[in-house]
């Protein structure tokens, strides 16, 4: 099955559970003979894309904000936008896996995207 994940952190950007969830399910779906792509955002120095123990992890950016609900839409439309491109570049995606709400909205536009012509 080929897996598209949305989480809005992802090792190195560790700010609860998430983070530490995300890193270690996907690998163990990885082994199993899955191919998954994860939609993150970007932090730091990490590059906008890597393979880490075989999630394919792209990371986009996400204009700033002082309001976290303002950074929050601001995500999501950013995830929606590589989401969209990446499943031009890599579709068909048999799942669509939202971790939190905060992913929400790109999950569904994502979601819509994938089931219309």
């Amino acid at each position: 099955m080929k897996i598209l994940v949305l989480a809005w952190e992802f090792p190195p950007r560790i700010v609860g559970g998430i983070s530490r969830h995300v890193a270690e399910l996907y690998p163990e779906i990885v082994q199993t003979g899955n191919e998954v792509h994860l939609l993150t955002v970007e932090f730091g120095l990490a590059p906008h894309y890597e393979v880490v123990e075989g999630i394919h992890v792209h990371r986009v950016p996400v204009a700033e904000s002082q309001n976290f609900f303002h950074w929050v839409v601001n995500m999501n439309a950013s995830m929606g936008q590589h989401g969209g491109k990446l499943m031009q570049e890599e579709a068909p995606f048999d799942i669509i896996h939202a971790h939190d709400w905060l992913v929400g909205d790109a999950a569904i536009a994502s979601n819509i995207s994938s089931t219309c012509p």
